[in-house]
């Protein structure tokens, strides 16, 4: 089960540590000559709120946070977090 409460910031941080969870669990597939999986193929519980969960729910977490970027870029125009995405 995996679940990311919060909107905007706090739902992405928690998209960006999925990701990154991600790239590790499929680093550790690739060395046994298995595909990549999603979240989705991953998890058999998948919930949350706002950003949190609607990143979760999506297909790609990278899309999911490539769509959501210009809106970080909009409501925080000089922060840290908009431009390391």
């Amino acid at each position: 089960m995996i679940h990311a409460d919060g909107g905007g910031v706090r739902g992405l941080a928690a998209l960006v540590i999925l990701e990154q969870v991600m790239e590790v669990a499929n680093e550790e597939r690739r060395k046994f000559g298995l595909p990549r999986q999603e979240p989705w193929q991953m998890f058999d519980i998948i919930g949350g709120t706002s950003t949190g969960g609607y990143g979760m729910q999506s297909i790609r977490v990278r899309a999911w946070l490539i769509l959501f970027k210009p809106y970080c870029n909009h409501a925080w125009p000089t922060s840290d977090a908009s431009r390391q995405m």
